[in-house]
């Protein structure tokens, strides 16, 4: 009997689960956003106040959160989730209100927050100043490995006796490389200074350089509409050219400022030089937002003078 008895509750289990909508799995309810998990409830608590839901921090488990937010007619269930350091998972569980029209304002007031490109879109090609592509030279590929697998970065000369800048990633103090030059030539190099936090490094290249990103005059906020260039080693390709412009406001992660970028950003963009038309650094590519090549993040010029102790 007892065993008989477990079989009809696990049955029982089992039909609730089949009949039950798993409202936060579909469309309408689960969005990926490119913000960070505490920049995403700052952003998201306000709206909420303002359209007259009392709000509750339900619960938080590392690097997820969950909010409690109710009206007379609405009572919704929020879960942020990381979906990245950069990217959040907002699980919307419409316990009163499913088909309100704030629900559908909810995601439209996120999406003009973010002002997400659609992936396939494609940026308009701006003429590349003189100014931008005298550059390029100053540009290397730069190769390790990461715990056993190879690794390709972009990176740029500071100065011509060999000091190059480049994103730090998963390379460590000390750590060997190879540094390939405009020309194809490749030298030995080797990491003389890394901050993970900022996700920057320096390495020191046994040979001298030619051409070299200045830092003076750098740019240390530029336009939304202002065009950008980002000069890449994208791929192991030499003297890429990507154009783009900012899209967004500055995100903040863990303390640090990044700034968003629609930009097309390839595997091997990280490290690149982002410069304005008059060919002034404004940052370095820090990578590209999970499930599109069209969102890039960059670390701004004042964080790269942090970094160097200027």
């Amino acid at each position: 009997m007892k065993f008989v008895g477990a079989c009809c509750v696990a049955i029982l289990y089992y039909l609730v689960l089949l009949v039950s909508p798993a409202v936060a799995g579909t469309e309408n309810h689960e969005r990926i956003f490119s913000m960070p998990i505490f920049e995403t409830e700052e952003v998201i608590r306000p709206w909420l106040e303002n359209n007259g839901f009392e709000l509750s921090r339900a619960t938080q488990e590392g690097m997820q959160v969950q909010l409690d937010a109710e009206t007379q007619n609405q009572h919704w269930l929020i879960s942020l989730k990381a979906h990245s350091p950069l990217a959040t998972r907002i699980i919307v569980d419409p316990l009163r209100g499913e088909n309100s029209p704030l629900l559908n304002a909810f995601w439209e007031y996120l999406d003009g927050y973010v002002k997400i490109p659609d992936s396939g879109a494609a940026v308009v090609t701006a003429v590349v100043p003189n100014e931008v592509r005298n550059q390029l030279n100053a540009v290397v590929c730069i190769y390790s490995d990461r715990n056993g697998a190879p690794l390709q970065v972009s990176g740029f000369a500071l100065d011509r006796s060999g000091l190059i800048l480049t994103t730090a990633h998963d390379l460590k103090m000390g750590h060997a490389v190879s540094v390939r030059l405009h020309n194809g030539h490749e030298k030995e190099g080797r990491v003389i200074k890394l901050d993970a936090d900022l996700d920057l490094c320096l390495i020191q290249m046994k040979g001298r350089l030619d051409q070299v990103v200045s830092l003076d005059h750098g740019r240390y906020l530029t336009g939304e509409k202002e065009k950008l260039f980002a000069l890449s080693c994208a791929q192991g390709k030499m003297a890429e050219i990507q154009s783009g412009m900012l899209d967004g406001p500055p995100r903040r992660v863990e303390g640090t400022v990044l700034l968003q970028v629609r930009l097309h950003i390839e595997p091997g963009s990280s490290g690149s030089p982002i410069l304005d038309d008059h060919g002034r650094l404004t940052g370095v590519v820090k990578g590209r937002f999970r499930g599109t090549n069209m969102i890039g993040f960059v670390i701004p010029f004042d964080t790269v003078l942090q970094f160097l102790g200027r």
